[in-house]
């Protein structure tokens, strides 16, 4: 009467409560109200007695949860595409035979991170179930200890579902990083013998062909994420979300490509370049690509954390910046040569014509060094003026709307709201020299769309436009190309003592070594810093290791 009516020692406890958060007692209540209201008899005469309907209960309360719980899961990136092919093998409808599937894949591809998911997946599908990673660490002394665990386990499971000993119970068993020496079949085959029929054994191990007592015909390989996938995992730990953030697209990309599909390297190199700048980015990227063969970081032969100890790099670059290191040896290092010869087409005194010049060059050279040194050296001379990083990544509308919001920041925040704000803000630049610089342009629609903005600007307007590739600037019309080249001898030297000893010339016993790394990564400016901050405060033993491994990899046609 009193749980009916909710009166007495029940009410008292709901008030008690009720204070603290009212609508999860108002819940209570409710549901409550539900089940009183349910007649009994229909159940009693469907069980023999209250404890196998308390146990009913607990199994139906028990599939809820965990199916909750798996339900948590689910953002594990790939694991559906996983668990359909499993699914397949498993065939839980069929309950006439003790089926063994083995899931086998390489280092880091997966496999234990899977196997815990398929393991709280359909484990409420048994009477009961053990997961035990590393088997084969256990001595010989311990193999029996591990059979009576198991069967420990199998005895429980039995009194809890009142199954009498002489019928077996449907049993999961999951063996996670099975090695090839160890044959947990073999090493179980008295326990495994007990399980009854529906009973599934899951493996996971590197080798495919560990010895067995019989064959396996349900085999699953791990193979890694696909590339939506891994970028999708790659963005989650590098941005905490599904996708880069704007501008970073690109160099997501070339990061998920030297992962190669491998999870754990995907989440490392994601923390790693969680909340760093672009340049940053670059430098680490850079390194890794120059160190890796085939430019993918395999975790069977490759330690990402030893690939030429990058903790070192981030120390030095962390400690003082790249954007204001750079600043500081610019004109050391060939910028003003570079910057006369780019004055010289930019041809700043003539007002007669809206002028794009093309700034063109390989990857690392220096095209994005030279347009930001050239934006912040000559935009005072314009009205306004947008520097456009990462342009390839942009849609057509998206380059204008990033180009006008930078270009007239305070009207646009103005007429944001307005429906014909793009057509306002188009008109308040037609009587302003711009100066607008669209850096990483990599086809021709994009340049199309450069133009597109160039006829909106006014005489005496200029736009710098930086490529990797000479041939499709010239297709689209840009008439004035400057080509950046890599540095001289002399140039390289001063901007590798820069990096490699932070003055202008290093010691003695230093410069037979600092001449043979120019020689081996080249005058790439940075290739140049990546290597000198990698050797900076490094002994000379430590420098001839890194040189003789640049040595050998150049042999091998590897760098």
């Amino acid at each position: 009467m009193d749980v009916r009516k909710q009166i007495g020692k029940l009410y008292e406890a709901f008030s008690l409560h009720e204070r603290e958060n009212p609508e999860k007692v108002q819940t209570w209540r409710q549901a409550l109200s539900q089940l009183v209201s349910i007649p009994g008899g229909q159940y009693s005469e469907i069980w023999d007695g209250d404890a196998e309907l308390i146990h009913q209960i607990t199994v139906d309360i028990w599939n809820i949860f965990v199916a909750s719980k798996s339900s948590d899961l689910c953002g594990l990136v790939g694991m559906d595409r996983h668990m359909k092919a499993m699914y397949r093998l498993l065939d839980l409808g069929l309950k006439d035979e003790v089926r063994h599937i083995k899931i086998w894949g390489s280092r880091d591809i997966g496999k234990t991170e899977f196997a815990k998911y398929l393991y709280e997946e359909i484990l409420h599908n048994f009477d009961t179930h053990v997961m035990l990673k590393a088997p084969q660490r256990i001595s010989r002394f311990e193999e029996v200890r591990l059979a009576e665990y198991v069967c420990l386990r199998l005895e429980k499971a039995r009194t809890l579902s009142k199954t009498s000993k002489d019928t077996a119970s449907r049993f999961l068993l999951v063996l996670d990083n099975v090695n090839e020496s160890f044959d947990p079949i073999r090493k179980l085959a008295r326990v495994i013998s007990s399980f009854g029929p529906g009973s599934r054994i899951i493996t996971t191990t590197r080798n495919l062909q560990f010895s067995s007592t019989s064959p396996l015909p349900f085999q699953y390989e791990v193979l890694g994420l696909e590339f939506s996938e891994a970028l999708q995992l790659f963005c989650l730990h590098a941005f905490e979300q599904t996708h880069p953030f704007l501008g970073f697209e690109d160099l997501s990309c070339r990061a998920v490509k030297l992962a190669g599909g491998f999870p754990l390297s995907l989440k490392r190199l994601g923390s790693r370049f969680s909340g760093r700048k672009k340049d940053e980015w670059e430098v680490i990227l850079f390194g890794y690509e120059r160190s890796t063969v085939n430019g993918v970081i395999n975790p069977e032969k490759n330690s990402l954390d030893g690939l030429y100890e990058y903790s070192s790099i981030m120390e030095t670059f962390s400690s003082q910046p790249i954007s204001s290191t750079t600043r500081s040896f610019e004109d050391l290092v060939g910028m003003n040569h570079r910057m006369q010869a780019l004055s010289a087409l930019l041809e700043l005194e003539s007002d007669k014509e809206v002028r794009v010049v093309g700034i063109w060059g390989t990857g690392g050279i220096g095209k994005t060094t030279l347009s930001r040194y050239a934006y912040e050296r000559i935009s005072q001379q314009f009205h306004t003026h947008a520097f456009l990083e990462n342009a390839q990544e942009s849609s057509s509308s998206c380059l204008e709307e990033r180009f006008l919001s930078k270009a007239i920041q305070r009207e646009a925040l103005a007429v944001r709201n307005s429906k014909d704000c793009p057509e306002i803000m188009k008109s308040l630049i037609q009587h302003r020299k711009v100066l607008l610089i669209v850096d990483d342009v990599d086809n021709v629609k994009t340049l199309e769309e450069v133009f597109k903005i160039t006829s909106w600007l006014v005489p005496g307007s200029r736009v710098i436009v930086t490529a990797r590739d000479e041939s499709f600037l010239l297709a689209s019309g840009v008439k004035y190309i400057f080509e950046v080249k890599g540095l001289r001898f002399d140039q390289a030297l001063q901007l590798f003592y820069q990096f490699a000893f932070k003055q202008k010339s290093p010691p003695v016993r230093f410069r037979q070594l600092s001449v043979r790394a120019i020689k081996l990564v080249g005058f790439l400016p940075l290739a140049l810093k990546v290597t000198g901050s990698m050797l900076y405060r490094k002994k000379e033993s430590y420098w001839e290791t890194i040189l003789q491994c640049f040595e050998e990899k150049q042999n091998k046609g590897t760098i």
